[in-house]
């Protein structure tokens, strides 16, 4: 598990390309993702993979790959943007990325997560409508360019 997180680390500045932010209308693309559809999936993939309450806590060395991938994706959002009229979206590709190494440290599978994030691999900004998917992050993972 720990070599699949750090594999995500390692892939993270190529899946936060320029090419996800190639849309004419950064505002409406943040809209899809406040929307309803898209939202209320995120905060249920969110609650199961972070309720501190149920789930044991990760081990340190896993937690701390986990922020360094949230790192990563940040920073690769102003590297790939130079921060042009892309402020607002470093924090929530940050937060998928949280998401996806939460995933991959829990070995959990769900096929909205895994959609999104087949949609970065895909170098597409995941917003409104995500597609389900049954291969999980790992695998979509070892298929990364």
């Amino acid at each position: 598990m720990q070599q699949i997180l750090t594999r995500l680390l390692e892939q993270t500045p190529k899946l936060v390309c320029s090419s996800l932010f190639q849309f004419p209308d950064p505002i409406a693309v943040l809209e899809l993702r406040d929307a309803p559809e898209f939202e209320s999936e995120w905060m249920r993939v969110h609650r199961l993979l972070l309720d501190h309450d149920k789930l044991p806590p990760h081990s340190n060395e896993v937690s701390e790959t986990i922020h360094a991938v949230e790192e990563a994706a940040f920073k690769a959002v102003y590297s790939s943007t130079q921060a042009k009229d892309f402020t607002e979206f470093a924090p929530l590709v940050s937060d998928d990325f949280g998401l996806f190494a939460h995933a991959i440290a829990r070995e959990f599978n769900d096929p909205w997560l895994n959609g999104l994030f087949r949609s970065y691999r895909n170098g597409k900004f995941p917003a409104g409508s995500i597609s389900f998917v049954d291969v999980s992050i790992p695998v979509l993972l070892k298929v990364v360019r």
